[in-house]
């Protein structure tokens, strides 16, 4: 995250990379061996739909055999056309062979930041909810990557054990924080349950639970593997926006609610309620399912919260992703339901409800370069597309060292234009020091344009460019970052200075 105040050196280095971006993310691509098209100003394709599929079968294991055909999406009722669908299980792990460096880790991090909210509850029910999540979290065996917030009486967040500003640098007790929490955080509870403080009004309580919200995902954003709020709560507040005509569905005349999906959208944060209660009513118990399913979390009733962190990233081998091409004028303001079934027998998928169908008006370009800056501050790398990298040094009196990179081409888009496969990807390389960015990064942008057989080369050998960066003494470190302009997907790699040296 970037701090307001006086610029620091790092905020000085991203402000020159949104620069350098901004006028050199056209620069003509690097030698691929693959034809390479110089871009042809003209309308945009349509947007891709993009969403995260799990399978799973009656006992909730993970299906990880289901092919295109297996599968059907509705939007607003409308059947769509699949044109991209990837298994996230066909992902390689781990390095191939020595010297090989790759962002497919066996183990990505997540995160989830548990947010306990006290605005809307009631002191008997907050009282029992506070010591079954005390207890749950003190009998966990580490407390890494989980983050405790309480939305006090007033609105505001309060935190208990808090997101580091650098993820990567987590704080000393990061993993042992829960051993004590049981009698601390009932020792913080009943020093902030009250009464709810004069003047706030329902609107106020909506409000205030969203903001929350957006701030805890704008912190989670900086994580690489799969991000969730887990919000123990007593039952969803809504206020309805008096200028919007309500058609029976309250999430189509609510207020705040569209600001939050889009904001958990772009962030790829996931919101899962979680309740206590034991006298929930059908319109509870509907609106937490409805509300989980904007952002493809999950509504829990009464689970243990270990048993639910648990669950979060462990179901991998079931998992896909589809593409749709959005229609004309689609993009409404309005949100659409969508439903992904399939004629499997036995497999239940699990896929966001809903989406809000906010116009993006920002050139191409813009759109990548904020995707890109996220990239460069994230201290993890991104796996969404699979990157491989060999790095050796170059002789010369310019230190540099030579970055051979292979990108995944399952993970790209190419749209099929009547037999040939065309894309559009933007690959960065950016240099570190140990206080952030440092030197101008180098950009490339790649207009795709395959035969079929030159795509099923491209199948089994990944999309191949190489660059030569130039490096000093204070360089750490050098990462590669692939922007891929249908999907909006980002995969980046670190390459360790060290790593290119004989």
């Amino acid at each position: 995250m970037l701090d307001r105040g006086p610029r620091s050196e790092k905020w000085e280095a991203l402000v020159t990379l949104a620069r350098f971006l901004s006028g050199a993310l056209a620069l003509g691509a690097l030698a691929l061996s693959i034809p390479i098209q110089a871009q042809t100003p003209g309308a945009e394709a349509p947007p891709l739909m993009r969403l995260n599929v799990l399978a799973l079968d009656s006992n909730r294991q993970p299906v990880s055999d289901l092919n295109l055909g297996d599968l059907q999406v509705l939007d607003q009722g409308q059947p769509q056309r699949i044109v991209y669908f990837h298994r996230k299980a066909a992902a390689p792990a781990g390095q191939a062979e020595p010297g090989v460096l790759s962002n497919r880790s066996p183990r990505i991090p997540h995160a989830t930041a548990i947010l306990f909210d006290l605005m809307k509850q009631g002191r008997g029910y907050a009282l029992d909810a506070y010591k079954k999540v005390g207890h749950s979290l003190q009998q966990l065996e580490s407390g890494e990557n989980v983050y405790l917030y309480v939305l006090a009486m007033d609105g505001s967040l309060v935190p208990v054990h808090p997101i580091p500003p650098d993820p990567s640098v987590p704080a000393a007790d990061d993993k042992t924080w829960t051993q004590q929490i049981e009698s601390q955080f009932d020792k913080l509870m009943k020093s902030l349950i009250r009464g709810r403080p004069t003047g706030i009004t329902e609107e106020d309580v909506a409000k205030k639970t969203y903001v929350a919200m957006e701030t805890l995902a704008r912190q989670l954003v900086l994580f690489s593997g799969e991000r969730n709020i887990l919000w123990v709560m007593r039952d969803v507040q809504t206020v309805s926006n008096p200028k919007n005509t309500c058609s029976g569905d309250w999430l189509d005349c609510a207020l705040y609610v569209p600001h939050l999906a889009v904001t958990l959208e772009r962030t790829g944060v996931a919101v899962n309620a979680v309740t206590y209660a034991n006298d929930l009513n059908a319109d509870t118990n509907r609106g937490m399912v409805e509300f989980a399913g904007l952002s493809g979390g999950r509504p829990f009733f009464g689970d243990d919260i270990r048993a639910i962190l648990s669950r979060f990233g462990s179901d991998p081998a079931g998992g896909y992703v589809l593409g749709y091409e959005a229609a004309p004028g689609s993009f409404d303001n309005k949100f659409h339901r969508v439903k992904v079934t399939t004629e499997r027998k036995g497999v239940k998928i699990e896929v966001r409800q809903r989406y809000y169908a906010f116009p993006d008006a920002r050139p191409a370009m813009a759109r990548a370069q904020d995707a890109l800056l996220a990239a460069v501050r994230s201290p993890f790398d991104d796996p969404q597309i699979g990157l491989r990298v060999t790095a050796s040094p170059v002789s010369g009196a310019q230190k540099a060292i030579h970055l051979k990179v292979q990108i995944d081409p399952a993970d790209l888009f190419l749209r099929d234009e009547g037999g040939v496969f065309t894309g559009h990807v933007t690959a960065l390389v950016a240099g570190y020091a140990a206080s952030g960015v440092a030197g101008a990064p180098l950009p490339s942008d790649f207009n795709l344009r395959l035969t079929k057989e030159q795509r099923e080369a491209a199948a089994k050998n990944g999309f191949p460019f190489e660059q030569d960066f130039p490096i000093d003494a204070a360089t750490t470190k050098v990462r590669v970052l692939v922007f891929d302009h249908s999907t909006g997907s980002v995969g980046s790699l670190s390459v360790p200075v060290g790593a290119s040296q004989p």
